[in-house]
């Protein structure tokens, strides 16, 4: 967070030079704030690269206990389908 606090301002004015709307740059930073780039693959910007990593991380490990679940309730037949 820290990272990003400090180098907001650069990317908001790189992207008001690109003509970009301020509420696209806010809703960006929004995103990368709160780790949820990952979850919006069209409006993602590389604003912070570290970020964007453990927002796609935080995805697959709240999305795993789901897969898990679902996984387990295969049958061999089905489990055959899903992997081979």
């Amino acid at each position: 967070v820290l990272v990003s606090t400090i180098f907001a301002p650069m990317f908001i004015a790189i992207e008001r030079y690109y003509k970009t709307p301020l509420t696209t740059s806010s809703f960006r930073a929004l995103l990368n704030y709160s780790l949820l780039q990952a979850w919006f693959p069209k409006d993602v910007q590389m604003w912070n690269q570290p970020a964007w990593f453990l927002s796609a991380l935080t995805f697959s490990n709240l999305a795993m206990p789901a897969v898990l679940n679902r996984t387990a309730a295969l049958s061999k037949l089905g489990l055959q389908k899903l992997f081979g």
